[in-house]
């Protein structure tokens, strides 16, 4: 028909490319709003994990009339000779584990097995259990770099619990501390290294679950409810770690499930990053996750809340202790 025009013609190959670039503009756009609600997504379920693991400490108080315990002997440098458990191997009947639990033989060698009974504590220190691994996290779950047996995959947890403030220093010689200098009391408070002279601060701590190797006769610091004199609210039990950022990160080792408070939260050596001092125990034995700005943590009481970077140290420090007489307030989650 006259006067008419055909609208029906194909795109031009300039036409074709604008849209293309408006399109991948709009998804430039879209994709870290995208990140952003996953790492939410990913960081509630972080800590919906570590109350899991809090209140499985509960029940284990609840059954045992003490929380789990850190316990070991023979080397605390690791190897198949070296004896004892994490307070994390406790709690697996606790987690519908049970068959994981049965395999292994509480107070033998990492090297002990018995095949007529199914049980192999190597082979259960290689186990990944999902709910010891925060969903921020990468990699498989092991790692060969492990203190407790290096160039082999041991399994790791990004979930350590808290055994308090004392510490005698980082390598940068920063952060040494006891609660005695700060003008606090309670468990330990008069010495750093602890009542026994033990190294690291970690063996007679001040926190709910100490290090546990070189106590008297190879008993281990017991911990209850009653001993929680700073409030089962207001004491940590649980925080975060980054396998990849330290070699003390097993699950099934008393010496890899431990971590202080008197370093800061996702703390950093001074000119050296995290990834590359793996290897240092006396700057990565802190807390420290994969969430931007902080991490999540678990009160004794089985509550959750994530913890700034940027909390007074003070504060944080006071958190950790178990019956310091601190006053401190933060509001759970």
């Amino acid at each position: 028909m006259a006067g008419t025009v055909n609208l029906r013609r194909g795109f031009t190959l300039v036409e074709l490319l604008v849209v293309i670039v408006i399109i991948s503009i709009l998804i430039g756009l879209m994709i870290p709003g995208v990140q952003a609600v996953r790492e939410a997504a990913r960081k509630t379920e972080c800590l919906n994990k570590i109350k899991q693991l809090a209140l499985a400490m509960q029940n284990y108080h609840s059954q045992m009339r003490q929380f789990p315990l850190n316990w070991g002997a023979g080397s605390e440098t690791g190897g198949t000779s070296t004896k004892g458990h994490s307070w994390l191997t406790g709690l697996l009947p606790h987690l519908e584990l049970d068959n994981l639990y049965r395999s292994i033989q509480m107070g033998q060698t990492l090297g002990y097995q018995d095949p007529s009974r199914n049980i192999s504590n190597l082979k259960a220190a290689q186990f990944v259990v999902p709910v010891f691994r925060c969903p921020s996290d990468v990699g498989d779950g092991t790692s060969t770099t492990q203190a407790l047996l290096p160039n082999q995959p041991i399994a790791v947890t990004n979930y350590k619990a808290c055994m308090g403030a004392n510490w005698e220093g980082t390598t940068s010689r920063q952060h040494r501390y006891r609660k005695q200098d700060a003008g606090f009391s309670g468990r330990n408070a008069s010495n750093y290294n602890g009542p026994q002279g033990a190294s690291m601060g970690g063996d007679f701590c001040d926190g709910l679950v100490c290090r546990g190797f070189g106590n008297p006769n190879g008993r281990p610091v017991i911990t209850t409810a009653n001993d929680v004199r700073d409030g089962l609210s207001h004491t940590f039990a649980i925080g975060e770690t980054v396998p990849a950022f330290t070699n003390w990160a097993s699950w099934y080792w008393w010496n890899g499930a431990s971590a202080t408070c008197a370093i800061p939260l996702n703390w950093e050596e001074p000119n050296v990053r995290r990834r590359n001092n793996a290897q240092d125990w006396r700057s990565n034995w802190c807390f420290m996750s994969r969430h931007s700005g902080g991490g999540n943590f678990a009160m004794c009481d089985g509550s959750g809340r994530f913890i700034d970077d940027n909390i007074d140290l003070k504060l944080y420090r006071a958190l950790a202790t178990i019956d310091g007489g601190e006053m401190v307030t933060l509001q759970s989650e």
